[in-house]
């Protein structure tokens, strides 16, 4: 497989590892291809050196794929999941659904899984109506820093 020519050269990453770019090769034609120092492939390991040493243009810097704001809230609501997961995790349980599960039953878990139980709700009750603001334009996309300080505290018995 001949390398026909390469063109649009441009970081794949923001440590600058891999270069992605357009490459035609004979006899497959232009194809997106992004090479590296460590490439399997000969061809690729080629195509990564002549990049950096400047034979095909400048190597345009890495940009960052910018989210959609779909994509911030989801982010934000496996946060929120992670924090419920993690303190359950603190104190011998699973997760948030094994801490919360014996909350029904007389039990010697009862009393904690209760708390558990509404700490879960009232996270929840809040990042949803952090959210509902953010889509109704009253508020701005919070960071998952600032979304997490602002959760309900876990308070045990």
């Amino acid at each position: 497989m001949d390398i026909v020519s390469v063109r649009n050269p441009q970081w794949a990453d923001a440590a600058n590892t891999r270069i992605n770019m357009l490459v035609t090769f004979d006899p497959i034609g232009e194809v997106p291809f992004t090479a590296s120092s460590d490439d399997v492939e000969t061809h690729g390991i080629l195509i990564y050196d002549r990049s950096i040493a400047g034979d095909f243009g400048p190597i345009a810097p890495y940009v960052a794929p910018v989210k959609s704001a779909a994509q911030i809230q989801d982010d934000l609501v496996k946060s929120v999941q992670s924090v419920l997961d993690t303190a359950a995790r603190e104190h011998g349980y699973d997760n948030i659904v094994s801490a919360c599960s014996y909350a029904a039953a007389p039990n010697v878990f009862q009393a904690e899984s209760v708390k558990f139980l509404s700490w879960r709700a009232d996270c929840w009750a809040h990042c949803y109506a952090v959210l509902a603001d953010v889509t109704a334009g009253t508020r701005t996309i919070p960071t998952e820093a600032e979304l997490i300080a602002e959760l309900p505290s876990l308070v045990l018995p």
